[in-house]
C-alpha cells in the first residue's frame, strides 16, 4: 500500500474511492510512573499511531493519499497527552506507464 501526503501524482488513475479514514491516537508526553515506564519500555507510541491508521484502511486499499497529521495537547490530573489524528483518503489505483500529454 502506498502512502502519499499529496494528491495523486501524474500517471496515477483512481479506480475506486473507498472513502476518508481518520484515526486519533493518544501519546503520554509527561513523566510516566515507574510501573507504567517499565510496562511501556519497548513501546513506540508513534509507530502504533501509524500502524493503527494503516490498519483502518478498508480491505483492497492500494493507496492512501492526501494524508494529513494534526495534533492537540491536553493536560489533566494524570498527565499531559498528545493527541495525534491522521486522516487520508483510501482508494484503489492504477499506475499508467504512458506519459501524459
Amino acid at each position: 500500500m502506498e502512502l502519499l501526503t499529496t494528491p495523486l501524482p501524474l500517471g496515477y488513475r483512481l479506480v475506486e474511492n473507498l472513502g476518508v479514514i481518520s484515526v486519533t491516537s493518544t501519546i503520554q508526553i509527561t513523566q510516566k510512573g515507574l510501573i507504567q515506564s517499565f510496562m511501556d519500555r519497548n513501546r513506540n507510541e508513534w509507530s502504533e499511531a501509524y500502524e493503527s491508521f494503516m490498519a483502518s484502511a478498508p480491505r483492497g486499499t492500494t493507496i492512501l493519499f492526501g494524508v494529513q497529521v494534526t495534533t492537540a495537547i491536553g493536560v489533566f490530573g494524570n498527565g499531559g497527552f498528545l493527541y495525534v489524528t491522521i486522516t487520508g483518503t483510501a482508494a484503489v489505483h492504477e499506475v499508467s506507464h504512458e506519459h501524459p500529454r
